[in-house]
């Protein structure tokens, strides 16, 4: 099963990735399950909290961090990214790091369809980890 973690922050952008990536699952007949965090901050402690609960081969994170007037943007895209890496070599799960960093809005919205790529990525991690 393939566990797709997707923040809801930014949800015209992250819901489309979300839907390219089902579409790869469907079409590899996979089994996969969605939840929803509020943003890319909170997809860590959920990627944990559902490897230890749920047991997945795999997970997808999905988020769109888009640089802002602050710092804020580096702030949240360090702290994503380096606590899916923990998470996922702490619990030996591949985790795919599906969150865009764009600079403009326009960026995120030319890669919406990047979570078929992730969804590929995933099916391969899972059966590498299988044999």
């Amino acid at each position: 099963m393939i566990l797709i973690l997707t923040a809801h922050f930014r949800s015209d952008i992250t819901d489309k990735l979300e839907a390219s990536a089902v579409e790869v699952l469907k079409k590899a007949q996979e089994t996969y399950e969605i939840i929803r965090v509020p943003g890319a901050v909170e997809l860590p402690i959920a990627a944990q909290k559902m490897i230890r609960k749920k047991k997945p081969d795999a997970i997808i994170a999905l988020g769109c961090v888009l640089k802002g007037d602050t710092d804020h943007y580096e702030y949240v895209i360090d702290a994503c990214r380096d606590g899916l890496v923990r998470v996922s070599l702490d619990e030996s799960i591949p985790i795919v790091h599906g969150v865009l960093a764009c600079q403009e809005l326009r960026h995120a919205q030319e890669r919406t369809q990047n979570g078929a790529e992730y969804a590929q990525t995933a099916l391969h991690m899972k059966q590498l980890f299988s044999q």
